[in-house]
């Protein structure tokens, strides 16, 4: 008898971890982490682009003022998987104002419909981010891209906010790919591979 109630106790305590793991501090049920691979609108990431390059090489004021050496955005490359996520997050919050509050009113559709994907990815990826392992540490190299992030915002805005919506726009599409890098990876994850 005291058997079966030590097992009976055991798998009680087994699954208020399972339902602890499932739910936030709160005690509201976790929800699952899903990243879309790819937008519909896709094609209006590099609509964009192209119009920002077009207003820059063609001479326009105030575009052609705008410092080539500022517009490389830094790289991804050596990030973990959480570390990618949570760069990408930052990048999302830069990113997404810029383009609410874009000046060229010509091709606002195309903005429209990147931010009727940007703006629930960006949700979708605050969920997977809860479900990080409580022990994962960041590297040096989130740090440099850290650094790298706030150096490419500030040396655009100071020399004018028309030079970092510049900078965003031109960059629209190299922040889809790595979008695209991040959601395949996320994918084809193996589970006992989540800690990376």
């Amino acid at each position: 008898m005291i058997a079966v109630a030590a097992k009976l106790c055991l798998l009680a305590s087994v699954a208020l971890l399972i339902s602890l793991e499932n739910h936030d501090v709160d005690g509201a049920p976790r929800r699952t982490c899903y990243l879309p691979k790819t937008p519909e609108n896709r094609a209006a990431f590099r609509t964009i682009r192209n119009k920002y390059e077009d207003l820059r090489f063609d001479g326009v004021e105030p575009w052609q003022n705008c410092s080539e050496k500022y517009l490389q955005l830094p790289k991804m490359d050596n990030l973990t998987k959480w570390e990618k996520m949570g760069a990408m997050e930052l990048q999302l919050n830069l990113f997404i104002p810029v383009l609410q509050n874009q000046s060229e009113t010509t091709f606002a559709k195309a903005t429209s419909e990147v931010l009727e994907f940007l703006l629930p990815y960006r949700e979708d990826l605050k969920v997977c981010m809860q479900h990080r392992p409580s022990h994962h540490q960041e590297s040096g190299y989130l740090q440099g891209f850290k650094d790298g992030l706030q150096q490419f915002n500030t040396s655009n805005t100071e020399q004018s906010p028309k030079c970092l919506e510049a900078a965003v726009g031109m960059n629209i599409l190299s922040l889809l790919q790595e979008i695209k890098g991040i959601s395949l990876h996320h994918h084809h994850q193996p589970r006992h591979h989540s800690n990376n």
